[in-house]
């Protein structure tokens, strides 16, 4: 599916822009993959992931910051866009683009 791949996305939250990569793979309607924090190379699991053609949901659990952040992202091509629930912190912009993973790291 033209949505599986790496994707370097920048978060833009309060304490400044938030790096990560997420490694995306579709089955149907259905959206698993990782996201890794680039500041820390921390990674987690996405779950609860589905995708609706170019419209993407899906949640990771940021273990340390005890939060479940919430994506609702938009593909068009090789960028991405859209935004990232925080919890009681809002919503924030999240924009990216399709990277090989060595040129993300």
């Amino acid at each position: 599916m033209a949505l599986d791949g790496d994707w370097h996305i920048i978060i833009d939250s309060p304490v400044g822009k938030q790096q990560v990569l997420v490694s995306l793979a579709a089955d149907g309607d259905r959206l698993t993959g990782t996201l890794v924090n680039l500041a820390n190379n921390m990674s987690t699991d996405i779950f609860d992931g589905t995708a609706d053609g170019d419209d993407l949901r899906w949640k990771v659990r940021m273990q340390q910051l005890k939060m479940t952040l919430t994506f609702t992202m938009l593909v068009a091509g090789d960028t991405i866009s859209g935004k990232v629930k925080a919890g009681i912190f809002g919503h924030f912009t999240a924009t990216g683009e399709r990277r090989n993973r060595e040129d993300a790291l």
